[in-house]
């Protein structure tokens, strides 16, 4: 009985433990003074299918000063300041120009989650390294189309 306790009195210790860290993990500072160039609405719709993944790590990703290869793993925050994903992919269009990125949303560690494009001009640098953000919502976001993976669409050097 004694042993029961315990062994139940330590899942829910590590089950806090392991809630705490997503949610410490889900939220930043809100972002104060969102320029006004930034628009919660799509201005024009991206054509996903037409995209490719750009494998060239060392191209530089325009407006940003950042090459693709350091665009990699960037936080992706809201609106409201709070993390919505994390960048995965680079994608450029058939003449070779960067258009967008992939962000992952959603999901629980990792389990559940899946990857929405989101148009460059959406993003901007934020006020913490490895940050972007944008004036959509994380609703918005979710709702963008999901990116799937093409044998034939990847931008080499």
């Amino acid at each position: 009985m004694r042993r029961m306790k315990i062994l139940a009195a330590t899942a829910a210790t590590l089950m806090m433990t392991v809630a705490g860290i997503a949610t410490a993990q889900q939220s930043q500072p809100a972002a104060k003074d969102m320029p006004q160039g930034l628009s919660s609405t799509m201005s024009g719709k991206l054509d996903t299918a037409t995209l490719i993944e750009v494998k060239d790590n060392k191209l530089m990703v325009p407006g940003m000063n950042l090459t693709v290869g350091a665009l990699d793993d960037f936080n992706v925050y809201g609106s409201d300041g709070k993390k919505i994903g994390e960048i995965d992919k680079v994608l450029a269009n058939s003449s070779n120009e960067i258009k967008a990125v992939t962000v992952e949303v959603g999901g629980f560690l990792g389990l559940g989650s899946r990857q929405v494009v989101i148009a460059l001009d959406k993003l901007q640098k934020g006020p913490e390294a490895k940050s972007l953000r944008t004036a959509m919502t994380k609703d918005e976001i979710e709702k963008l189309d999901i990116w799937t993976v093409r044998s034939d669409t990847t931008i080499r050097k």
